[in-house]
């Protein structure tokens, strides 16, 4: 019965876009049935057992699924190669296969019938990514993703990605931390540690802004509060120093900028770990 309703729906996509087509003629055709492809792709890939828009997850049985999903993201980019978006949502199709390829391979476990090889599918992933950086080469999140394959695949242009992305978009914070994360991740230690002093000296998010009530806000050390340092980007820098500096107590103190509520992340970070000083 899901099922039946999983294609009903798709059948009346597909009749309303092409309505849509002839309602609207000045619309660019090739435009409006790439978004419906693209849509059809979310609806084969969407998990029927939970009640939200969840992917499946990659198996011996859901191979011909993703195999469909990505049918029908290749039409979408047939109908408007110069969309980047239809790109990376193939790039991370396939990135997923060579992924899952690449532990059933490290396994010892054969693939099953139609499933592509790690390196088949890693190789079609940076094809994918390749031509949409080549398309919107200011992307940062393209340049982080491309590091991210190169990893993947043992090249050694990953750092040389990461770096072209926070030079891209050097006071995002969550690029940052991502980039950080990855040399972290990798054993690259040093430059996890530079990446996460970049990320202290640049965030705020966990400064109160000002009012009347800020003093008392501070003082109290509400749960709320707590909550304001414990997520802040700050914070995750401390963590990130923490761990690359294999817990070097002086090289995260020397994280912490100055200013009093920086040093309240850092006595909450200390609290955390059970340092006292």
């Amino acid at each position: 019965m899901t099922m039946l309703n999983h294609k009903t729906k798709s059948n009346f996509m597909l009749v309303v876009a092409l309505l849509l087509t002839a309602l609207l003629p000045a619309y660019p055709v090739r435009a409006l049935l790439a978004d419906y492809y693209y849509g059809r792709m979310e609806s084969i890939l969407d998990d029927p057992e939970t009640e939200f828009r969840d992917a499946l997850g990659i198996s011996a049985e859901t191979i011909p699924v993703y195999l469909s999903a990505i049918g029908a993201l290749e039409k979408a980019v047939a109908l408007a190669p110069s969309k980047t978006r239809y790109r990376k949502a193939l790039f991370e199709l396939y990135f997923k296969l060579g992924a899952w390829a690449g532990a059933m391979e490290g396994l010892g476990e054969l693939l099953p019938p139609g499933a592509l090889t790690k390196n088949e599918a890693f190789q079609i992933a940076l094809d994918c990514l390749t031509t949409a950086t080549a398309l919107e080469p200011l992307n940062p999140d393209f340049h982080l993703a491309l590091g991210q394959l190169a990893e993947a695949m043992g090249l050694p242009s990953s750092a040389a990605e990461y770096e072209a992305a926070v030079h891209i978009a050097p006071h995002n914070s969550g690029l940052r931390y991502a980039v950080a994360m990855r040399y972290l991740l990798s054993g690259r230690n040093k430059e996890a540690l530079e990446h996460a002093e970049a990320l202290a000296a640049m965030d705020d998010s966990y400064v109160v802004p000002e009012s009347p009530a800020k003093q008392l806000i501070l003082e109290r050390r509400a749960t709320t509060y707590i909550s304001l340092l414990e997520n802040s980007y700050l914070m995750k820098a401390l963590e990130l120093g923490w761990r690359a500096s294999n817990k070097d107590v002086a090289a995260v103190r020397n994280l912490v900028p100055t200013g009093d509520e920086a040093w309240e992340v850092w006595r909450l970070f200390r609290e955390r770990k059970g340092l006292y000083e």
